[in-house]
């Protein structure tokens, strides 16, 4: 269920329904848990540096920042440094 969520929020994030992204990814997060590193699919990690994008292009840079750090935290504690992208 995370995984569908994160990517209908990616679609919407490229037709640019931010409030729609955001709304998306607020749902995949719920379903993804944090410490599992071995998902076959979205990790939380990802959605987060989704969201992180999504803020770039909300023009909210603060919590975009807030965003990215939680997903590099994530990916370094993961062991998952291909998700890191700010």
């Amino acid at each position: 269920i995370g995984n569908s969520h994160n990517l209908i929020g990616i679609i919407h994030l490229n037709a640019e329904r931010y409030i729609d992204a955001k709304i998306a990814f607020k749902k995949a997060l719920k379903y993804i848990p944090t410490n599992q590193p071995n998902l076959l699919l979205s990790r939380a990690d990802q959605v987060r540096n989704n969201l992180a994008e999504l803020y770039l292009y909300m023009n909210q840079p603060d919590s975009a920042m807030v965003m990215a750090q939680s997903a590099l935290k994530i990916s370094t504690e993961l062991n998952k440094h291909r998700a890191i992208c700010f």
